[in-house]
């Protein structure tokens, strides 16, 4: 019965149908030729072919491999977050307005800075912004110094804090 089922099956599938297939991704891989986009390999214009949905990059995440923090949500507000990229130069705006952090978006951004490992430094050859490690992590060393909090001093402040002796608190 097993064996019948899989004779079945194969019977169903025209003979030509993969020769077919192939023949459709050679025209659409003429087509895309003819208009400047090579493709190297078939399987990339299969897949090509199969996409409904397509994510455009604006911000250099693909294209320049640099995140940047736009917006930050804590204590129940929104800040928008101004600049591109892992220069530090940008400011925060609620509802358009220019407008401090709270106290609330200012402890998010300390924490997500002591818990990263990049470092963003300044490439003094081409006058660009780089960092060393993780590009998600380096973008909420940038947007943590836009709000004057340093990496270096938020580490140093850190270590300080975990070589104290933690005392029991007094019961009662």
């Amino acid at each position: 019965m097993f064996i019948f089922g899989i004779a079945l099956s194969v019977a169903a599938v025209p003979g030509g149908a993969a020769r077919r297939r192939h023949d459709f991704a050679r025209i659409g891989v003429q087509r895309m030729v003819r208009r400047h986009a090579l493709m190297r390999r078939l399987p990339a214009v299969e897949t090509l072919g199969c996409t409904s949905i397509i994510c455009s990059d604006k911000t250099g995440t693909l294209t320049r491999d640099e995140m940047t923090v736009r917006a930050v949500f804590a204590g129940g507000e929104l800040i928008e977050v101004t600049g591109a990229g892992y220069e530090p130069s940008g400011s925060f705006l609620r509802d358009g307005k220019p407008a401090e952090p709270s106290d609330s978006v200012r402890r998010l951004l300390t924490a997500a800075t002591l818990a990263s490992d990049a470092r963003v430094v300044h490439d003094a050859a081409d006058g660009r912004w780089r960092v060393k490690g993780d590009p998600t992590e380096g973008a909420f060393v940038v947007a943590a110094a836009k709000a004057g909090l340093h990496k270096a001093e938020l580490d140093t402040a850190g270590l300080a804090l975990g070589n104290r002796r933690l005392r029991p608190r007094p019961s009662g």
